[in-house]
């Protein structure tokens, strides 16, 4: 079946010191809208909070922003800078900021410092973080909480506050914090051979449950894998995700995603040139669901589950943002749709309370 393909045109206005306004900026399928991210801005990361107001931020050169959307993307507010220090943020491809909304929809942010790129001693590498000052203004003064070269950064937020942060460096770690970010203990490994350079995400279950998705690479088997924390708990169970195997003496250097619904998890990866995607239903932890292939190439996934168990799927495939739409059954309810991007990196996006999903590419 081929593709619909459609090039997407963003101008940017900035209108006195207002918000920003994407003109041309919006393709609508119906069930999937796109919007391109403000101030030219790569690998985005996006949220939205209970109030329907999508959070988002990005890189843009070498500096992380921060910026909001109340009208589903027809405008966003000025952009903030999230690092403390100009010009001290990296990424690309699937490296960038990740985002995740807390107690009072406050807004925390981890993302890539340039330590490499700028060849300063080690010490200066490692997990940056802050979080959105209690009036919106401004972003807090920038933490690294590891001071080491470490990689694969994923964030974690409650309606409690608490917060995890995943890094890898050897091992996956996380360091917690049970009072919204004010202090942070001493990284717990999570007891796995992660494949350090595959992107990990990391989510909060309504139920208190911190789960992580990561890629092991024992014996070279580069296996997805889910590592959960319940609420209450000291030490992470694992469980094998992907099923298809995947031998590869090399790291395949791509992302994945993980969302949830409620009781329930979607999670999508890729193998080989695959993208594959699984559900798992916390009501009945044992049954996941078969693992499920599709797309033959792809990279970069996003799932996202909506009401009644529609979910979608959206991957880049080079310069292309390609996504489809599954029912409850797994089985495509609209043909699968393409828009032309400015760059192949990582994308990201949301579900929205209308039933409808908005990606940025």
């Amino acid at each position: 079946m081929g593709l619909r393909k459609t090039v997407l045109r963003l101008v940017l206005l900035l209108v006195g010191t207002g918000p920003v306004v994407a003109e041309n900026f919006l393709i609508d399928t119906g069930n999937v809208r796109v919007v391109a991210v403000p101030h030219g801005g790569k690998v985005p990361d996006a949220e939205v909070d209970n109030n329907g107001v999508i959070h988002l931020t990005y890189l843009k050169d070498t500096n992380t922003y921060y910026t909001r959307t109340e009208d589903q993307g027809k405008s966003f507010s000025e952009p903030l800078r999230v690092n403390s220090e100009d010009g001290f943020a990296s990424g690309a491809r699937f490296r960038g900021p990740d985002l995740a909304i807390g107690k009072e929809n406050r807004i925390h942010v981890i993302w890539y410092n340039a330590g490499y790129q700028q060849k300063r001693p080690k010490g200066q590498w490692g997990v940056m973080y802050s979080r959105l000052t209690k009036n919106g203004s401004s972003f807090e003064s920038s933490r690294n909480l590891n001071h080491k070269p470490s990689d694969n950064f994923s964030l974690a937020v409650d309606r409690h506050d608490r917060v995890a942060v995943i890094w890898m460096a050897g091992g996956v770690f996380v360091n917690l914090s049970s009072d919204g970010g004010d202090h942070f203990a001493s990284p717990h490994n999570l007891g796995a051979d992660p494949c350090e350079c595959c992107g990990s995400r990391a989510v909060y279950s309504p139920n208190g449950m911190l789960t992580v998705l990561y890629r092991n690479k024992t014996n070279n088997i580069r296996d997805t894998y889910l590592a959960d924390l319940p609420k209450g708990a000291t030490s992470f169970r694992h469980t094998k995700l992907s099923q298809t195997p995947w031998k590869i003496n090399a790291c395949p250097m791509t992302g994945s995603f993980l969302s949830v619904n409620g009781s329930s998890l979607s999670a999508a990866w890729r193998t080989k040139e695959q993208i594959c995607y699984s559900h798992v239903d916390r009501e009945h932890p044992n049954a996941l669901s078969q693992e499920k292939i599709a797309v033959e190439q792809g990279r970069y996934p996003v799932i996202l589950e909506g009401s009644n168990g529609k979910k979608l799927l959206a991957w880049k495939n080079g310069l292309n943002l390609e996504w489809t739409v599954f029912n409850r059954k797994g089985n495509p309810i609209q043909s699968p749709n393409s828009v032309t991007c400015r760059h192949p990196d990582r994308p990201s996006g949301v579900k929205i309370s209308d039933g409808k999903f908005v990606l940025f590419p």
